[in-house]
C-alpha cells in the first residue's frame, strides 16, 4: 500500500526547475521553496486550469520566468536571388506541476503559461490546458482505406496535443470504430474540436485533453482499468456525499475528499468504500489543492456510476 506521507512538490517552466525540497547525496532533506496550487480537471472542452504560487524566488529566477510568449515570425533566409520565406512558430511558455509523496509523485498538471505576476514575495502562475483544441483547425485528407486511427491523428495534430496513447487504443480496438477503415478515404475540415466530436460519435468514445494529451475512452468504460481505492486507511476523508448533476441528465454524482492523490485522474476507475456509499465509480472531474508549508494536500474528485 502506498504511503501517503513525506510531501513532495515540484513546478517547471520550461526548462527551469524550481523544487519545494531536495534532497542530498546523503538523502537528507534540504529545505525549499514554499509552493500552493490549485487545479482542475474536468471532460468539459473548455480546458483544464491551475494557479500555482511559488515564494521568495531570487530575481534571476523571476526574470526568467517572466518572459513574454513569442509571436509567430515570418523570416527570409537563402540568397536575394532566391530567397524563400521560413516561418518560425509562436513560443508560448509551458508549466509542469508535479506532486503526491515519496512512495506516489505524479504529474499533476501540464499546460500553457498565460499570466505570470509577481508580487513582493511570491511569483503567481496562471495556466490552462486544452485550449489549443480550440483554437486548431484541421484541413486533411486521408487516403481510401486510411483507418480510424488516421483520422485521429490528424484531428489531434491540429489540437498540439500528443496523440500516442489514443492511437494505441485505436489500434488494439479498444473502443467501437477503432477498426474501422475509410474505404474512400475522408475529408477532415473545420474546427479540430468539432471534427473530434464527429470522430467520437462515430467511434464511440469520450474524448478530452488532459495534460496536453488526447485522452480516449470507450462509451461506458474507464481511461485506466487499474483501480484507485478509496477508503479510510487509503486517504479517504469524511464521508462522501450525494447531488444530482441536472447538468447532464439527473445523474447521481458522488463528491469525495481525500489526501492528495494525483492518480485521481479524469475517467480513472475508482473503488469507493465507506459506511455511507460504497461502490465501483469512474471520476469525471477533479480538483487537487497543496500548499507544500500549510494544512491543505487534498484531492476533491467527482464521480459516477458507469
Amino acid at each position: 500500500m502506498t504511503r501517503l506521507y513525506d510531501r513532495r512538490c515540484s513546478v517547471t517552466v520550461n526548462d527551469r526547475k524550481f523544487e519545494a525540497d531536495s534532497y542530498n547525496a546523503q538523502g537528507l532533506r534540504v529545505p525549499g521553496l514554499h509552493m500552493s496550487f490549485l487545479i482542475e480537471h474536468s471532460l468539459e472542452k473548455s480546458g483544464n486550469k491551475a494557479e500555482v504560487s511559488i515564494e521568495n524566488l531570487s530575481e534571476t529566477s523571476r526574470a526568467a520566468i517572466s518572459q513574454p510568449k513569442r509571436a509567430a515570425q515570418t523570416v527570409l533566409v537563402g540568397t536575394p536571388a532566391g530567397a524563400r520565406a521560413l516561418t518560425i512558430p509562436s513560443v508560448i511558455p509551458t508549466m509542469t506541476l508535479e506532486a503526491g509523496y515519496k512512495d506516489a509523485l505524479g504529474i499533476l498538471f501540464k499546460g500553457e503559461v498565460h499570466f505570470v505576476v509577481h508580487e513582493r514575495t511570491n511569483t503567481g502562475f496562471t495556466c490552462s490546458d486544452g485550449l489549443q483544441a480550440k483554437r486548431g483547425i484541421v484541413n486533411a485528407t486521408l487516403a481510401p482505406g486510411s483507418a480510424f486511427a488516421k483520422a485521429i491523428e490528424a484531428a489531434a495534430d491540429a489540437m498540439g496535443v500528443s496523440v500516442k496513447a489514443a492511437v494505441a487504443k485505436a489500434k488494439t480496438g479498444d473502443f467501437d470504430g477503432a477498426k474501422k477503415v475509410f474505404l474512400q478515404g475522408l475529408s477532415l475540415s473545420g474546427p479540430a474540436h468539432k471534427v473530434m466530436d464527429d470522430l467520437a460519435k462515430t467511434g464511440g468514445f469520450d474524448w478530452s485533453i488532459q495534460n496536453q494529451e488526447l485522452v480516449i475512452t470507450k462509451f461506458g468504460s474507464y481511461a485506466n482499468d487499474v483501480a484507485v481505492k478509496l477508503e479510510a486507511g487509503t486517504g479517504l476523508i469524511g464521508s462522501p456525499r450525494r447531488v444530482a448533476d441536472r447538468k447532464h441528465g439527473d445523474k447521481t454524482i458522488i463528491l469525495v475528499r481525500s489526501q492528495l492523490q494525483p492518480q485521481l485522474t479524469i475517467g480513472r476507475k475508482v473503488v469507493l468504500e465507506s459506511p455511507e456509499i460504497s461502490g465501483v465509480f469512474k471520476v469525471i472531474k477533479s480538483k487537487h489543492a497543496g500548499d507544500t508549508t500549510g494544512s491543505d494536500w487534498y484531492s476533491e474528485p467527482e464521480l459516477i456510476k458507469v
